[in-house]
């Protein structure tokens, strides 16, 4: 080992330090000084002396050397120490600086022989690799904003923002497993605006469109519970999804009532002067398929379609 660190400082790599304890004053071969970017023309003896080459934010640090070497003394330990000092054409470089303690016959602490290193290059590599870390963090959060971005819109209806088909199936099977699970009733409604082919018609898409947003949020405000789902089924029909809810036709008829309320203008419609609603549902704890509930909701709205709409139909379960 000392063969190699003798011919790593003969090239200059490596630069040897000897400080004394009681006298205070600093030892550096040739090498420590090209290190330092110095020559020993210009002797550095003491740590008052170190201390002018050293970086500001780091002087009080790497100049705290003797006191950090003698609070070693009782523990035995090795001394390192990673500082930058101030080259003369004003540029920086790291320093690494390693030392052992150096022992009389009586087991007391005299001294300190260490070498120092050129760590800028480390350091740099550190600090890139900490950048690129820094930089795959920030795309890694940009990337799974965007994917939670992209996961809302792919489950939300674009003109409404209530939820859009997809996710209504999605959470429609859902609860029916949970429902078959847990040994619950689940109750499932469409609602559909009546005639709105007829209202785009005389009125125009962005009267029928406002219609739709109108609807939408009575229909939202049905939806209370966490789990609880109001969704755009397609163009001119809502879903609405109340797992473990006995009898929806109170809730069902609420949404039916303000509607009618908001007196939205439908000329139109042979039913009334304003947008209606026809509403079919379903509340059931045999059926446990999501196909099933939505074809006996299919037949409960088309029982009000033929009675005259603007009402509420929910089938009973068998």
């Amino acid at each position: 080992m000392a063969a190699i660190v003798d011919g790593a400082a003969r090239i200059g790599r490596i630069g040897r330090w000897y400080f004394d304890f009681q006298s205070g004053t600093m030892q550096c071969d040739e090498s420590w000084y090209a290190v330092m970017g110095r020559t020993s023309d210009t002797p550095i003896e003491t740590l008052a002396d170190f201390r002018e080459i050293i970086h500001p934010d780091d002087v009080d640090r790497a100049t705290n050397i003797g006191e950090a070497l003698q609070n070693l003394v009782s523990e035995g330990q090795d001394y390192g120490l990673l500082f930058r000092i101030l080259l003369p054409d004003g540029g920086e470089r790291w320093i690494r600086s390693l030392a052992v303690l150096q022992f009389d016959g009586d087991g007391d602490a005299y001294g300190a022989a260490g070498f120092v290193l050129d760590a800028t290059h480390d350091m740099a590599r550190q600090a890139a690799r900490e950048t690129a870390l820094a930089e795959l963090r920030e795309a890694h959060g940009a990337l799974e904003a965007r994917q939670r971005h992209l996961a809302q819109w792919s489950f939300q209806d674009s003109l409404t923002g209530l939820a859009n088909r997809l996710c209504f199936d999605r959470d429609l099977d859902r609860a029916c497993a949970t429902a078959v699970r847990r040994r619950e009733r689940v109750s499932v409604a469409l609602i559909e605006v009546d005639h709105f082919d007829d209202l785009v018609a005389a009125q125009g898409e962005e009267a029928a469109h406002a219609a739709l947003r109108a609807v939408a949020t009575a229909v939202a405000r049905a939806a209370r519970r966490p789990h609880d789902l109001a969704a755009r089924y397609d163009t001119a029909r809502f879903a609405l999804l109340l797992p473990a809810c006995i009898d929806p036709r109170a809730i069902l008829d609420t949404i039916r009532v303000a509607v009618n309320a908001l007196e939205i203008p439908h000329g139109a419609s042979p039913v009334k002067a304003h947008v209606t609603l026809s509403i079919g549902g379903v509340s059931s704890c045999t059926i446990d398929a999501a196909d099933r509930l939505l074809q006996q909701c299919e037949l409960a709205l088309f029982a009000n379609i033929h009675v005259g709409r603007d009402g509420v139909v929910i089938i009973p379960d068998r």
